[in-house]
């Protein structure tokens, strides 16, 4: 890559929220507090605010700024009367439109509040925004976080739904740069008609002193409970774990809609004590220092930050191929395994020989640190120097 001119910029990061427990949101500020400490002047920008707020950066800084000073409101639902909207769905939508209008204009007044700069829109709900607000003075890149398949509604997860795709299509297309985690993802969209597509991958989040020992009895996964993360399948695969290993436990770390049903599965597989739920966590270092195999199991995935932080910590991975991104991190037999999506038994036996082989979990829990060095913070930053001059040409 050509050098840089590495000079401060205003620079806006804007994603749906950033305050709840996610990877998005722990990217968000991570690369907030990076920039900034490159003399970049940056503003961490949400949309709406989130009830479960969550501290990633002590000490921040860069500026926070929500678009809805209060949550963005709701829908009501419609009449059944030939679709039409009832007089007091009117009046919402109403009110709803104005405070859209509203925030429209609040994002504006920031984004005039200097003279040039460069907006990130980090999620492609967000970018609903970003494209109605005043960006004429500055420089727009987008960014997808998921896979070119799952905004096209063809995994299990996203069956049918498309308002991702159809929102990158609309509003992507004419903005400066539109970056992908995956080279396979910016060549699909590129095959589709956008000819500004680009990757970046994300930073990671911390590259620690120390490394798992790899000693404890644990297997590990940090994800949403919900249907994209899948958490239902590695349960399935740990039940088969267990009845070889029954000393060891897989922890879930998360929050989210599932969490109930996901209780129930544990509770009525007989693993109650072996499999937890641990609920969310703002420590994933800690925790990911204290196992010795990382498991995921998504339906879908862009390029997983936790994965990449695994092996940071030195813990050996096993995930299924559930996106491009899954080979762009693993190095299958040298630092980690993936097996195919849907097949239980190979899950199980992937987690297994980690289990059963010491010798080669602290093989491959080197290697992983060691290869993965490749999305560290510096070079992750250089990469993001040459895209500001890239824009501003």
């Amino acid at each position: 890559m050509s050098a840089t001119t590495a000079r401060p910029r205003n620079v806006f990061l804007v994603a749906n929220n950033v305050e709840e427990v996610g990877g998005l949101q722990r990217v968000a500020h991570n690369l907030a507090q990076e920039l900034s400490r490159r003399g970049h002047h940056v503003v961490l920008v949400g949309i709406n605010h989130h009830p479960d707020k969550v501290t990633y950066v002590a000490d921040p800084l860069y500026e926070t700024f929500t678009v809805y000073e209060q949550r963005e409101p709701k829908p009501l639902p419609r009449s059944s009367r030939a679709g039409r909207l009832k007089p007091s769905r009117r009046r919402y939508e109403r009110r709803r439109q104005l405070a859209r209008r509203e925030a429209i204009e609040r994002l504006s007044g920031l984004f005039r509040s200097v003279s040039e700069g460069i907006v990130v829109n980090m999620q492609i709900h967000a970018m609903q925004w970003v494209s109605a607000a005043d960006t004429r003075h500055l420089r727009v890149i987008g960014q997808s976080h998921e896979q070119y398949e799952a905004s096209r509604g063809r995994t299990a997860a996203s069956r049918g739904i498309t308002r991702r795709y159809d929102g990158i299509m609309r509003h992507y297309r004419d903005i400066d740069l539109f970056q992908l985690l995956t080279h396979e993802d910016a060549r699909k969209f590129e095959k589709d008609g956008l000819n500004n597509v680009a990757v970046m991958h994300n930073p990671l989040s911390f590259y620690p002193d120390e490394v798992s020992p790899l000693s404890e009895k644990t297997v590990i996964s940090v994800g949403r409970y919900d249907p994209q993360k899948n958490q239902k399948a590695l349960i399935e695969a740990f039940a088969l774990v267990a009845q070889r290993h029954p000393d060891w436990v897989l922890k879930l770390y998360g929050t989210g809609p599932l969490e109930e049903a996901l209780a129930a599965q544990i509770a009525e597989s007989g693993l109650t004590g072996t499999v937890s739920l641990m609920g969310p966590t703002d420590k994933v270092q800690e925790a990911l220092m204290e196992s010795s195999v990382f498991a995921l199991s998504s339906d879908f995935e862009g390029l997983p930050v936790v994965l990449c932080e695994a092996m940071a910590c030195g813990v050996p991975c096993v995930s299924v191929d559930c996106g491009p991104g899954i080979g762009e991190i693993i190095r299958p037999e040298e630092d980690g395994l993936i097996v195919a999506m849907g097949d239980p038994q190979a899950l199980a036996g992937a987690i297994g020989r980690l289990i059963e082989d010491e010798e080669l979990r602290r093989r491959m829990g080197r290697a992983a640190r060691e290869n993965i060095r490749r999305y560290s913070v510096e070079e992750i930053m250089r990469q993001w120097d040459v895209v500001f001059d890239l824009v501003e040409r």
